[in-house]
């Protein structure tokens, strides 16, 4: 988490010689995107380019680069370590500065996220000659461009899906489609004076785990039973968010994703790990918020406080709250694996409010309302996954796939 300020990162190697990147897992994309300042093509030996050209937008923030092939491997220590021949974008132009420290992004969902343009008769048209993406072309594609200029400039070429990374591991290197993330934190936790501090970078609350192939014989992460909760769609990992409460308060039932926003969106929530919010639909974010508020005038005002807070990269002192008198948020999901029982997972008021954060003696709040032109979606980001065991089983329920949760140990 010290690369992405909240966003859990892994070490991949790219070519040959080996570049080592830090890039940020996220079960939210698809894409695998490397900064042109950390790995450039023309120095690695294995590298193949292409005239195919990616643009990436989230919900805030893009990019835009440049496609290539090479070896990647990734991996704790040489004898455990994985490798694949795959694609991936070199970042050319990031207006939003995107991943803070860290070298790009590994995204952990499915191929129909991860699409590019081809170019090739594009830039042949435009004089590129070779005509390849990389070198970037800035004669014809300038970086200077909002992307979607870009986007409008590239509209006419065809496109084509990418093989996502944990793919081409996962067939290359015959592993069970299946991985799991354990996380302690949604937030850097602060226990020196600086976000680089010794002290900080050794916290084990600003560590986790990535578990690559059959993540369900790891039994020493977890414990208790494993819950399945049903993948109802195969681009992100789309669930069906049926009830909100809080813990004390009747039930809430969540509103089903809009019809005309299924093919777009999938359903009314995802798990997504590259949001370190809990991203709730508008009337969900509206009966928590005024529950809190009927639970205690004092937790309706302090909501306020630090939502304002937020708004100036704050949180509330950590003296003012106590957090063992706030409630825990119930979200009730559609069970999976044959449709088994609806399954329950508890948020906790440690996990929606994390201690510690954006720096240390503050408290921040990490509920948030939908994104400004996004669907009526949930983004269950990582307060919902903290210290849960949370195996991405790919290959369940007939192929759709499920998320098995359990307390980590």
């Amino acid at each position: 988490m010290a690369y992405a300020e909240g966003g859990y990162t892994v070490a991949v190697a790219i070519g040959s010689p080996e570049v080592r990147v830090n890039l940020v897992l996220d079960t939210g994309s698809s894409a695998l995107a490397v900064r042109q300042s950390c790995y450039q093509p023309e120095q690695d030996q294995q590298a193949q380019l292409s005239a195919d050209i990616q643009l990436m937008s989230y919900g805030a923030g893009g990019w835009a680069g440049s496609l290539v092939s090479t070896l990647v491997a990734v991996g704790h220590s040489s004898d455990q370590q994985l490798a694949a021949k795959t694609e991936l974008a070199v970042i050319v132009d990031e207006p939003s500065h995107n991943f803070y420290q860290a070298d790009g992004i590994w995204g952990l969902a499915y191929a129909e996220l991860d699409s590019v343009y081809q170019a090739e008769q594009f830039l042949q048209q435009h004089q590129v000659s070779p005509a390849l993406s990389w070198p970037w072309p800035e004669q014809v594609l300038s970086c200077a461009s909002p992307l979607s200029s870009l986007r409008q400039q590239l509209q006419s070429c065809p496109r084509r899906t990418v093989q996502p990374l944990f793919g081409a591991l996962q067939q290359q290197n015959a592993l069970k489609n299946s991985f799991a993330l354990l996380t302690r934190r949604a937030v850097y936790h602060h226990n020196g004076s600086t976000a680089t501090s010794e002290a900080d970078r050794l916290d084990p609350l600003n560590k986790g785990l990535l578990v690559l192939g059959n993540a369900e014989l790891c039994t020493h992460l977890y414990e208790g039973p494993l819950q399945s909760i049903s993948l109802v769609h195969d681009k992100y990992y789309n669930t069906e968010l049926l009830r909100i409460q809080l813990q004390g308060f009747d039930a809430f039932n969540v509103p089903a994703l809009a019809e005309q926003d299924l093919a777009a969106y999938g359903s009314n929530s995802i798990f997504d790990s590259g949001s370190s919010f809990i991203i709730l639909e508008t009337s969900c974010y509206q009966y928590l918020m005024q529950s809190f508020t009927l639970c205690s005038d004092l937790f309706g005002e302090q909501t306020r406080m630090a939502l304002d807070a937020r708004n100036n990269m704050q949180g509330l002192p950590m003296d003012q709250l106590q957090l063992s008198d706030w409630p825990d948020i119930l979200l009730t999901l559609k069970g999976g694996d044959c449709h088994q029982s609806d399954v329950i997972l508890t948020v906790k008021s440690s996990q929606y409010w994390q201690l510690n954060a954006p720096v240390q003696g503050q408290a921040m709040f990490l509920l948030a309302s939908q994104l400004a032109g996004w669907a009526s979606q949930s983004i269950l980001g990582l307060p919902v996954m903290n210290n849960k065991y949370c195996i991405f089983d790919r290959a369940a329920d007939n192929g759709m796939g499920v998320i098995k949760v359990a307390d980590a140990r």
